[in-house]
């Protein structure tokens, strides 16, 4: 392709990209202020459909209308609920495979509740950032974590229930411009279909244990147990706490549907919320310490270097999203990404590329140092780092001792106490990604090297580590020590 054709290309691409991702977000919001409506009914005994699968409906209605208004086509796959162009131009019917519904315990979890028959038995989520080994050696023997098929669900009274969330979906097709189209209203049904039984099935164990409550599975099997009247805890992970965003999947997915939900960092920080207040009953939350980022963090006040030609760089992004879009303020699509990336590394500076363990495109800009790995093992072979994406990356960085520089490409929707620990924690620069970005970047650069400002790390301290110091195994231990005695009390 010639240079003055790939200049053209470029243009397309960013081409609106700003104006057009606020519409993105302000329809997501919009969607995300929908589904809180119809959860509001929903009780924490007896969670509705609106609730169980507000996540799920979040990323569905918000991916339709973002592959539906961007220029390009989506050619990738669907994984439902995430969809391509071809689905949103010509909407087919589509209908699911309902799962399979006989759950009976396996025969290692008859074996285990059979040598150990004075144990918390522990309904555990394949997703749990901590592994069932950990949990059964360090209660020493008191929980006896189980794994279990991935689960249907029981509700009561169906019918109504399915007639509220076509009511809903029928609200949410209005949103995103697709009133007329019966397929969008009638697959998403058809997909929660799916997943209905008519007889209940008793639950496995006495607790249950999640991963990120984002998943479809952990919702499903934390119903099962709430409408028991059994106790839920949710481990959060990504090295920081979850109440520094304020963005709609926070509530509707991460803190719903449970009743205990465990997080990094330091209490009295998610008042500050507007989009990320939990839908129905709020968790009682539980901190702990990330145990990567104690070992990180050795001090407050990060001395600042100038930036030159030798100086050694880790770029540390976030990775392409393909298809599997969703909003609000999550990202932009992949080829304004992959612009922004070719024209940082034009800057010419001595930078290196973290690839991304989840990346589901392959756009890293050609020619580039890769450095793979994981990503606390390597700071100490650069001298400064750059960022464009609050995440799980973001936190171990800001833990460490060296200078950062954070590009705001208007990516996240981050509570003001965190915008602040942010901004003190990193040389933080707006940079507009439809002007050209190597002089914006150089310019940023040109700024940093003239003032040479100390960076003080309160993040840290806020987010990722907790007053009591205790890592995520012994805060989880204690929660469930803690819900036991509750039980054995009646």
């Amino acid at each position: 392709m010639t240079g003055a054709a790939n200049l053209r290309l470029n243009a397309k691409h960013l081409e609106g990209v700003t104006q057009r991702k606020k519409l993105q977000d302000d329809v997501s919001i919009a969607i995300g202020q929908t589904i809180r409506r119809y959860c509001d009914s929903s009780s924490s005994e007896q969670p509705n459909l609106p609730i169980v699968f507000a996540a799920e409906l979040l990323k569905y209605a918000s991916n339709f209308f973002i592959l539906k208004t961007e220029p390009k086509g989506y050619e990738q796959p669907v994984i439902f609920p995430y969809l391509n162009t071809a689905y949103i131009s010509n909407t087919p019917e589509w209908n699911f495979q309902r799962r399979r519904s006989d759950y009976s315990p396996s025969r290692l979890n008859r074996i285990l509740k059979w040598m150990a028959p004075f144990s918390t038995d522990i309904d555990c989520s394949p997703n749990l950032p901590i592994s069932r080994k950990d949990i059964l050696l360090g209660s020493r023997g008191k929980c006896l974590p189980l794994r279990t098929p991935a689960p249907c669900l029981y509700i009561k009274s169906q019918s109504q229930q399915m007639t509220l969330l076509k009511d809903l979906l029928g609200d949410l097709s209005k949103l995103i411009g697709e009133e007329q189209n019966k397929n969008f209203v009638l697959n998403f049904l058809s997909y929660v279909d799916s997943f209905l039984i008519a007889k209940k099935i008793p639950p496995a164990a006495s607790i249950c244990v999640l991963g990120s409550n984002v998943d479809i599975d952990c919702r499903i099997r934390a119903t099962n147990y709430l409408s028991e009247g059994l106790p839920v805890v949710c481990l959060g992970h990504g090295h920081q706490s979850f109440c520094l965003f304020d963005e709609p999947v926070v509530g509707l997915g991460e803190l719903s549907l449970c009743t205990h939900y465990l997080t990094y960092g330091r209490s009295g920080l998610f008042e500050n919320a507007s989009y990320s207040k939990p839908v129905g009953k709020a968790p009682q939350l539980e901190f702990f310490s990330s145990s990567i980022v104690q070992k990180l963090f050795t001090q407050n006040e990060v001395k600042p270097r100038a930036i030159g030609s030798k100086t050694k760089i880790l770029y540390v992004p976030t990775g392409f999203s393909a298809n599997q879009r969703y909003g609000p303020f999550r990202d932009f699509d992949d080829d304004v990404y992959a612009e922004w990336q070719r024209q940082l590394f034009q800057v010419g500076l001595n930078i290196s590329y973290k690839t991304h363990p989840k990346n589901r495109s392959d756009r890293i800009p050609e020619g580039v140092p890769l450095v793979s790995g994981r990503l606390e093992d390597v700071f100490n072979d650069y001298d400064v780092i750059f960022l464009d994406f609050i995440s799980t990356a973001s936190s171990l960085a800001f833990a460490s001792n060296k200078p950062i520089v954070y590009f705001d490409l208007g990516l996240r929707n981050l509570t003001a106490p965190a915008l602040e620990a942010c901004q003190k924690r990193a040389f933080w620069r707006r940079v507009q990604v439809e002007e050209d970005a190597t002089s914006q970047v150089r310019e940023i650069i040109r700024e940093f090297n003239a003032k040479l400002l100390c960076q003080t790390n309160l993040f840290s301290d806020m987010y990722s580590l907790s007053k009591s110091g205790e890592t995520e195994i012994f805060a989880l231990i204690q929660v469930l020590d803690r819900i036991r005695g509750e039980i054995d009390r009646g």
